[in-house]
């Protein structure tokens, strides 16, 4: 059972209130989360780099992204430090919520065998929400429902940072990745949002249960 190990228990036995005991369970998936991400992150670029270089202002170009491989089509889009800065900081965030809303789960269920399947799930159509409102808001930019669909995916879905980049004409042929300062700002409040109810939640909700 998750956080109701032998080792939860003699911690309570040992002095330990449950809040304590949470919020360390919380910290060590926080810190396994990101040294597993850090670890990947790493291979991902130092692989990429050796084959093909890295450039910070160079053209950006992804098969992955399919917003990103239409518009690349069109333009020669280049990104700049700041992007990949306010990126990474985005990442973190959205990280800290995947990480807090697993843990929320995990001690509803007392479980990690639903657990993982529904977060799957949601992170799938968080995923799959995104890539949807980017195509049509791509087909439609002056149409209002599709203002208020990105301006609702800001505030609503917390992945949506993670692929929802401005494009920013610099040139009559070339443009820019970019992520405004109201959007970044309207990212970051998304998920300390989420964060902050996953965690309160959890912590709730363990604070009730009896360890047997």
């Amino acid at each position: 059972e998750f956080g109701l190990t032998p080792s939860s228990r003699s911690r309570i036995i040992a002095g330990n209130s449950k809040t304590k005991i949470y919020f360390s369970i919380l910290l060590s998936s926080l810190v396994f989360t990101f040294c597993l991400v850090t670890a990947y992150i790493g291979l991902c670029v130092g692989v990429s780099s050796i084959i093909g270089g890295f450039q910070v202002n160079g053209i950006i170009f992804s098969t992955s992204n399919i917003v990103t491989m239409i518009s690349s089509l069109f333009n020669n889009l280049h990104t700049n430090s700041e992007f990949y800065l306010k990126l990474v900081v985005t990442g973190i965030f959205v990280y800290i919520f995947v990480t807090s809303m697993t843990v929320f789960f995990a001690t509803l269920f007392r479980s990690m065998g639903p657990c993982i399947p529904i977060i799957i799930i949601l992170l799938i159509f968080m995923s799959s929400a995104t890539m949807i409102v980017q195509i049509f808001s791509l087909q439609n930019p002056d149409e209002v429902i599709a203002k208020i669909m990105v301006e609702l995916s800001r505030w609503l879905n917390p992945l949506y940072g993670l692929d929802a980049f401005d494009i920013i004409k610099v040139g009559e042929n070339e443009s820019i990745y970019a992520i405004e300062n109201m959007h970044f700002a309207s990212h970051i409040g998304c998920n300390c949002i989420y964060i902050a109810a996953f965690t309160l939640g959890g912590w709730a909700i363990f604070r009730k249960r009896d360890v047997k």
